[in-house]
């Protein structure tokens, strides 16, 4: 664990994504009853080797994903509670799970496999129009 001035201890880098989510789920972040069902429901479907990291400074986001190296990473920079570094954390870890299923799915240049589930379909019918 680590200390941080404003947001108190959180995860080291190099944490596992399972041990942070598992940490949401067991109130470590505070009360927050929703995101502790998410966490207890998406526990099963991460992988045990993806891991977490931090960036730091002036970057645009919060929080980003690699869905091929299944790195999450969170900029403390941003955060501004417990709360929000779940709330990212939790967000940025669906992003790593949703990427990969699409990727299951979708090639580099947006081409549907023939096998894809409707719900890909529909999803890229919708990516398509707005991007």
């Amino acid at each position: 664990m680590k200390q941080d001035e404003s947001l108190g201890t959180l995860p080291e880098s190099g944490t596992a994504l399972v041990d942070v989510i598992d940490m949401i789920a067991k109130g470590e972040f505070g009360d927050l009853q929703n995101l502790a069902a998410i966490s207890k429901f998406i526990l099963p479907l991460i992988k045990k080797e993806d891991k977490f990291e931090y960036t730091l400074g002036d970057t645009f986001a919060k929080g980003s994903t690699k869905f091929k190296t299944g790195k999450v990473s969170i900029n403390t920079d941003k955060i501004v509670s417990r709360e929000d570094f779940a709330v990212t954390f939790l967000h940025e870890t669906l992003h790593n799970l949703t990427s990969r299923y699409i990727s299951a799915y979708v090639d580099s240049n947006g081409v549907i496999s023939e096998n894809a589930p409707s719900e890909i379909h529909t999803f890229m019918s919708v990516y398509n129009q707005y991007k």
